[in-house]
């Protein structure tokens, strides 16, 4: 090889090409070695390029040593770096085990504190349930203390009795009433005594039903007689003259209005028509012909003076008439304003509200509601909400939940959450008259699949015979009809899905029916609600349908108008059209019957200054219906309730029985118990604190 070409593969080595090794390493061989082949007579190598050769040789051996070495540091290095992926791996899949069960931890903690808030919220109920048993213990003892003495009480009479004391007793005449002296004022009626037509002075002080409806027809008649005579109407005044007179022999033939009273009764009524039918004001004739005589103020007068005639009948009762007056005045104005153009609606409510103090005597209701009795309520009833009804929202829920126990369970709750002692506490505080409100199993039994517990009767027995015992008036409240009159809990069961058809109407008559037949007799029931609450997504013309077959119901059933108010469901939603039912086609109506209006104000709502103003606004609007009882309010204001003081409420109490009062039936608060927390819708708390002074000592307002 020669030295060029040698020297061309020393500067290869020079540039560090590695690659070309193998091939160096025989250029060296062939350069250094003797026996490389190469011919003596050739050129000897340079000894300085083979020393460079050898140099070079040695370094590429150091250099294919250190290569050496770095490929086993890579592997080393790679062995190690597949050691630290592996370690990590391990250490991941260890960390996500620690933090799976970290979450398991964390998750039975929660369920731990879970578990210990229900079993602290159970033992809250527990206790307070123990209190409710160990109060109804305590009664239940008070009773049994109270039938002891009595029954000690009759076996000391029945001993006497065998001794022969019995005769030493003094005789039943012994505890007849005093007579009053001359003078006196008559005793008022009590609130269970029903009307009669003669008060127990001699004097007439209410029309049976009939003769006041005659009555109603003939001061109609007398004023339809004269506005058409004013109008010039000559054969229609005479055929409303011809009736207006058989209605006077009608009234003269079949009632007790002497013969003379019933021709001042007819001259009173001539007159006011007269005075209307020829009146300037308030729509009358004489405004809509643009005529005015002078006969207007004199029949006014002569009007004036008949009813102070009237007034001083010995033989009339002065309530009495003063309701009959008022009726042929009012009935005198609504047919001139109506048949001129006017609204009459006003004039028409008046007629109505007076017709029904001539028929009807008893004292306005003052009355509180036995809530969560005979239809469970879930804030009233907590104690037993707290044993069984843990996630039950309804009446039907808890009682699906106790299963074959609900007998057992509802027996007791019925048997315990009201006594006697009840009942002659509402009276001593004032009021005359309870509310019992009660669902459709109460009467019937529940319907096939439903889980209510009935029927209970023989409770509502007991429940009318204390208050009868205790001087109070009672009102029968239809709480939950069949099916449900809505989906809200207040009808037994809460339910989404509820519409309007799953309310069984004919059902419902039923119930009514066979109620209204029970009690029919009974002095003390004075009131009949046939439907509270109904949903306002029903039809205004399926709840007019039902109102006007319900009342009929219930007069069929022997509940007359002289005994018996209906009461009809009068919501907002609906109140709009039943009135309007009413004005057109009230002489289909009873004259004794009402609309039920709630006055609750929702907390918060309002601020307190403008809730002190409602209760007046109530009773204006009252003003517009022809009869309404107050069947809800209570004496939450808006606030802190902790910080609202007792004079304010106090004063708010007193505003809302004089508003309320205006009701020509009268009114009923909320509930006679409530639940924690709940005080001013509780009428024994407000009560005991003193909020209802206006309760005392005060006689309710007049019609």
């Amino acid at each position: 090889m020669t030295s060029w070409s040698a020297a061309a593969l020393l500067q290869k080595v020079r540039t560090r090409n590695l690659y070309e090794v193998d091939r160096l390493r025989e250029v060296v061989e062939s350069v250094v070695a003797p026996s490389s082949g190469v011919a003596a007579s050739d050129e000897a190598p340079d000894p300085a390029l083979v020393s460079e050769v050898q140099a070079l040789e040695a370094q590429v051996q150091e250099q294919l040593r250190d290569r050496q070495r770095t490929a086993e540091e890579w592997s080393s290095s790679r062995q190690r770096r597949q050691e630290l992926l592996e370690t990590l791996r391990v250490r991941r899949e260890a960390l996500a085990a620690a933090k799976q069960e970290h979450q398991a931890v964390v998750a039975e903690g929660a369920e731990v504190l879970r578990q210990h808030t229900e079993a602290k919220h159970q033992l809250d109920d527990t206790r307070a349930a123990l209190a409710g048993y160990h109060q109804t213990n305590e009664k239940l003892r008070e009773k049994l203390e109270r039938e002891h003495s009595q029954l000690a009480t009759i076996m000391a009479q029945l001993d006497r009795f065998r001794s022969g004391e019995a005769q030493s007793q003094p005789s039943a005449s012994a505890f007849k009433p005093k007579p009053r002296p001359p003078g006196s004022a008559e005793r008022p009626r009590a609130a269970t005594e029903p009307a009669t037509p003669v008060s127990q002075g001699g004097r007439l002080s209410v029309l049976p039903v009939q003769v006041g409806k005659v009555y109603r027809r003939m001061v109609y008649n007398a004023a339809m007689e004269a506005a058409y005579n004013q109008r010039g109407y000559a054969q229609e005044a005479q055929r409303a003259q011809a009736d207006r007179e058989k209605q006077l022999a009608a009234l003269k033939k079949d009632s007790e209005i002497p013969a003379d009273v019933c021709d001042l009764l007819n001259a009173m009524a001539m007159q006011a028509a007269n005075h209307r039918a020829n009146s300037k004001s308030a729509g009358g004739f004489g405004a809509f012909l643009g005529m005015v005589t002078g006969s207007s103020s004199d029949a006014k007068e002569q009007f004036n003076r008949l009813a102070d005639r009237l007034m001083g009948v010995d033989s009339v009762d002065p309530v009495l008439s003063r309701h009959l007056k008022e009726v042929a005045a009012y009935s005198a104005r609504f047919v001139c304003n109506s048949m001129g153009g006017a609204n009459a609606l006003d004039d028409l409510c008046r007629v109505y509200r007076h017709m029904l103090g001539v028929i009807w005597t008893r004292p306005k209701w003052r009355g509180v509601k036995l809530r969560g009795w005979l239809a469970l309520d879930r804030t009233v009833c907590h104690v037993l909400w707290g044993i069984h009804g843990a996630g039950s929202r309804c009446e039907y829920s808890l009682c699906e939940g106790m299963g074959a126990a609900a007998k057992e369970h509802l027996a007791w709750h019925r048997e315990t959450f009201v006594s006697q002692a009840d009942f002659m506490a509402m009276s001593t505080a004032g009021l005359n008259a309870v509310r019992i409100p009660f669902g459709y199993w109460a009467v019937t039994g529940p319907t096939k699949g439903e889980p209510f517990v009935g029927p209970c009767l023989l409770v509502l027995d007991q429940a009318i015979s204390w208050a009868r015992q205790s001087g109070l008036q009672v009102i029968l409240d239809l709480q939950a009809a069949p099916g449900g009159q809505s989906g809200s809990a207040a009808s037994g069961r809460e339910d989404r899905t509820w519409n309007y058809k799953h309310w069984a109407v004919q059902e419902t008559y039923e119930v009514i029916d066979l109620v209204a037949r029970r009690y029919a007799q009974e002095p003390c029931v004075s009131g009949f609600a046939v439907l509270s609450d109904p949903c306002d997504t029903i039809p205004v013309d399926v709840l007019i349908d039902f109102c006007t077959k319900a009342t009929q119901v219930v007069r069929t059933a022997g509940m007359t108008e002289d005994r018996v108010a209906v009461l009809l469901p009068g919501n907002e939603a609906h109140l709009p059209g039943l009135t309007d039912h009413w004005y057109k086609n009230h002489g289909r109506y009873d004259i004794n019957f009402a609309f039920d209006v709630q006055c609750y104000q929702a907390p918060g709502w309002r601020p307190q200054w403008a809730q002190l103003r409602v209760p007046a606004g109530k009773a204006r609007e009252m003003e517009r219906l022809p009869s309404a009882c107050v069947s809800g309010w209570s004496l939450a204001l808006s606030g802190d309730p902790q910080a609202v003081d007792a004079e304010t409420t106090r004063d708010y109490a007193s505003k809302q029985v004089e508003a309320y009062d205006s009701a020509p039936l009268g009114w009923f608060f909320h509930a006679w118990t409530d639940g924690p927390g709940r005080g001013l819708w509780d009428f024994r708390e407000c009560s005991k604190q003193g909020l209802f002074p206006a309760l005392k000592n005060r006689a309710p307002a007049g019609i």
